[in-house]
């Protein structure tokens, strides 16, 4: 359980565009949050052997089961150590927790993981959220719930709060000496998965796994 993290992506072209190897992520509208419904199972990242199962909440969440990830069957589609958790835990790849108003569970299973790594905290964690093209402004409000324990939070679009500039370094730059988390809003989905995936790892070299 302690390796068992997460792992994401986008939609459409950018599935295949994004290194997302190990590019965990426990929060918001995960790894594919509107994928096409017309096109074959997206193949999983199968580099570095990561350990990392997703857990997928709100708008993605239909469309991750109509692609079959949500099946224990998936993991063929997964890289060697996810394929191997998966059969361990007889688990699915992607884990379906509800609607984007279900964050409160993740919160729990943040927790859990914690705990089982002894008491880390949660912003030293190799977790992060992301909702990578979120279709409701209620995905804002997840992120900002996001960054309260302290994760690195990555959304796009951009949201709507670039009229007020004390917010825009709140919670850019400022929320880092407050809860641990930070958020981040770049545009470009190579770039803004290149950092996530820093995050993941540095943290994941402090805790030695």
């Amino acid at each position: 359980m302690a390796r068992a993290i997460s792992e994401t992506g986008t939609r459409g072209r950018e599935w295949e565009a994004i290194p997302t190897s190990v590019v965990p992520s426990v929060w918001g509208e995960l790894a594919a949050t509107c994928a096409p419904t017309d096109r074959a199972a997206p193949t999983l990242p199968k580099t570095r052997g990561a350990y990392a199962a997703s857990p997928e909440m709100g708008c993605g969440n239909g469309a991750m089961q109509v692609a079959g990830l949500c099946s224990p069957e998936a993991r063929k589609f997964a890289g060697p150590g996810l394929s191997r958790l998966c059969q361990s835990l007889q688990i699915p790849p992607v884990l379906s927790y509800g609607t984007c108003a279900d964050a409160g569970r993740l919160a729990d299973l943040l927790a859990a993981i914690s705990g089982a790594l002894g008491g880390v905290p949660i912003p030293d964690l190799p977790v992060a959220a992301a909702a990578p093209e979120y279709m409701k402004q209620k995905a804002t409000i997840d992120a900002i719930f996001a960054l309260a324990p302290g994760l690195y939070t990555y959304v796009n679009p951009v949201p709507a709060v670039t009229g007020a500039p004390n917010l825009v370094r709140l919670l850019t730059q400022d929320c880092k000496q407050v809860t641990g988390g930070i958020l981040n809003v770049e545009k470009d989905p190579v770039q803004a998965a290149n950092a996530i995936l820093a995050h993941i790892e540095a943290n994941r070299k402090k805790l030695g796994i």
